[in-house]
């Protein structure tokens, strides 16, 4: 899923229902506008999951160093880190799915 092209997506969505709404047109929905808001709250959500994802992708670890007092890796962390953030992102996914089929 291309979260950057769904942003630009949902921005143009939400002005066309916010121009509507100016004009007080009949056309206005405003239950379909709170749905592209919450929708796009839960993309910007996948970005900043997505740019926490690629900031450790780019952590460099030298050498796996042992932690002598637990017996692992002291470079772990950056593996559960990058797990709990794609177990984030199919919540998300899933979130923003279950919105979109609510209007189409």
């Amino acid at each position: 899923m291309d979260v950057h092209s769904k942003e630009k997506e949902l921005k143009k969505l939400i002005k066309d229902q916010e121009k509507l709404q100016k004009e007080s047109s009949d056309k206005f929905n405003a239950s379909l506008l709170d749905n592209y808001n919450e929708r796009m709250d839960v993309v910007k959500e996948l970005i900043e999951n997505e740019n926490q994802t690629n900031s450790l992708r780019d952590t460099k670890v030298a050498k796996p160093a042992r932690d002598d007092k637990r017996g692992m890796d002291k470079n772990r962390h950056v593996d559960d880190q990058m797990n709990d953030l794609e177990r984030a992102q199919q919540r998300l996914i899933k979130k923003l799915r279950t919105l979109e089929g609510k209007w189409e």
